[in-house]
């Protein structure tokens, strides 16, 4: 039950009290009750609810095969699939609920822009987002003050501008990844040295606007996982170690040392849980959370293609996709390919083991790369060389091989060898 609003209700006395028939929107079971309708209506169109992320539902024909998918975030959708899926399941969704907004090969979907093109690859982007970032003022005075604690206010304005710059880094600008999280990591202590380096920051995000992550197309019969993970020892707050990783779909050439073609699914740069030791163990720790995350996401691929698939069967059905891990340290590339070592730290031992044993039941292959080739070496350190990654990010592929082309891509010649 509810009061008559302040602008009251046409033939109702102010004293009135009304019933509520429907959810309103600002009202805090408004958000439960639209999940219940949404996904009632889905099942209703004969769409499955994933078991890995309710957010996500599968459609499929009476043999199994996949016909197509929508996933959701509160009230904005994302779908795809065939006619017949346009057809029984769209179509229907749309008569029974108006939207506002409805876009055929791009659009835009939680702050990002989707481009689908006519070779079936996809374009994200965040272009006029990046633009419209404002830099923190601050006087040419008080520039000269680098070492000076940031007042209150200017603590807010940091906090603003990370906020929106970390907004990019979750949609399409993984360059921006580790300025923006080491930066988050300082605020509370803040100088004004570190104001201006939030203004480089953003600065970088104006400079390259115009990044697009490119998802290409891969037959999903030869699709494969690929994941590049890094760390930085002791450089994050309170001497923890900042790691970093980035997981893609490719296809078995990258495996064979070809070229091949990258989509881009997932990509973090954060501060460790706690400090460690050495290098060694952060750069496992990192490895460890990047084989988590690139199993979980090679179990939603492998729900999403096959209809038998049941989370009690798992490793039976997603160890048949094989996934390559590259790193860049050689200590621990040499331990999970058998060379043991003593580690004074049972914790980073027991993890250690528990790295080796994933990467021996679970169709993993460990490659080692060189500082220069790591891909993800940008999403863990400030100051680096970022056109590697962006170049990868923008083209959709790489090899893990020393190439002239790579070379190149990371401001090296030939000669250099």
């Amino acid at each position: 039950m509810v009061r008559i609003p302040k602008d009251g209700i046409p033939g109702l006395s102010p004293d009135d009290v009304i019933e509520l028939r429907k959810p309103v929107y600002g009202l805090v079971d408004a958000p439960k009750l639209w999940w219940d309708s949404l996904t009632r209506t889905l099942t209703d169109l004969n769409m499955v609810q994933s078991q890995l992320d309710k957010c996500m539902f599968y459609y499929r024909d009476g043999n199994g095969r996949l016909l197509g998918m929508i996933a959701f975030h509160v009230d904005d959708l994302i779908c795809g699939g065939s006619e017949e899926f346009m057809r029984n399941v769209f179509e229907p969704l749309k008569a029974k609920y108006p939207f506002k907004h409805v876009t055929v090969g791009n659009g835009e979907f939680l702050g990002k822009k989707l481009v689908q093109n006519d070779d079936f690859s996809i374009a994200i982007h965040q272009k006029e987002y990046a633009r419209d970032v404002e830099c923190i003022h601050v006087s040419k005075e008080r520039r000269k003050q680098k070492n000076e604690q940031t007042t209150d206010e200017e603590k807010s304005q940091m906090r603003g501008v990370l906020g929106e710059l970390n907004w990019l880094v979750t949609g399409s600008r993984p360059d921006l990844a580790a300025g923006c999280s080491l930066m988050q990591q300082k605020v509370t202590r803040s100088t004004v040295g570190d104001l201006i380096e939030v203004n480089r920051l953003v600065a970088c995000a104006h400079d390259f606007s115009g990044l697009e992550i490119k998802v290409k197309p891969i037959a999903p019969q030869d699709l494969e996982i690929c994941a590049w993970s890094d760390a930085s020892f002791a450089n994050a707050e309170k001497f923890k170690s900042q790691g970093g990783y980035m997981i893609c779909g490719t296809d078995r050439k990258l495996r064979n040392g070809e070229w091949a073609n990258v989509s881009p699914w997932r990509w973090r740069s954060y501060k460790q849980d706690r400090q460690v030791a050495s290098t060694l163990g952060a750069e496992l720790m990192t490895l460890s959370r990047t084989i988590a995350e690139a199993k979980w996401l090679r179990s939603l691929w492998t729900e999403a293609v096959q209809p038998k698939y049941r989370l009690e069967e798992d490793q039976l059905w997603t160890s048949r996709i094989a996934m390559t891990l590259s790193i860049d340290s050689k200590p621990v590339y040499d331990h999970v390919n058998g060379q043991m070592m003593t580690l004074k730290d049972k914790r980073i031992a027991i993890e250690m083991l528990l790295v080796k044993r994933d990467i021996d039941k679970d169709n993993v292959i460990i490659r080692w790369l060189p500082t220069d080739h790591m891909l993800v070496d940008g999403l863990t350190k400030q100051g680096v060389n970022l056109d590697f990654l962006r170049k990868v990010l923008s083209e959709g592929r790489v090899t893990l091989k020393e190439d002239d082309t790579i070379l190149r891509w990371i401001g090296k010649t030939q000669k250099h060898r």
